[in-house]
């Protein structure tokens, strides 16, 4: 966990530790690049508790086109319409791009 101060306001932050980290070289038109993303859970500010993360970042690329998406989930079931959205994200990519006529290289 990482401890931060605002001078403005002065006061002692805790940022925990990213629940997912990635980085990753990809290529989009031939041309070399690389992403990186991360999720931080939040904390509760008034206990300074962690809370339950059900976010997630996603990125896809098939060569020609890059999509990269945030989800916050929230509520009883966010952690499983996190992992839905992401999963119909990725084949709705796919699928449209298919249909659209677009071709994969």
């Amino acid at each position: 966990m990482l401890t931060a101060t605002n001078a403005v306001f002065e006061k002692s932050v805790k940022v925990p530790d990213p629940i997912i980290s990635v980085t990753r070289q990809m290529n989009l038109i031939e041309v070399p690049f690389y992403l990186s993303y991360c999720v931080v859970p939040g904390l509760d500010p008034q206990t300074d508790s962690a809370k339950v993360c059900q976010d997630a970042c996603y990125a896809i690329s098939d060569g020609s086109s890059l999509l990269m998406s945030l989800f916050d989930g929230h509520g009883e079931y966010g952690e499983e319409v996190v992992k839905f959205c992401v999963a119909a994200v990725e084949s709705l990519f796919f699928k449209l791009k298919d249909k659209l006529g677009v071709s994969r290289i």
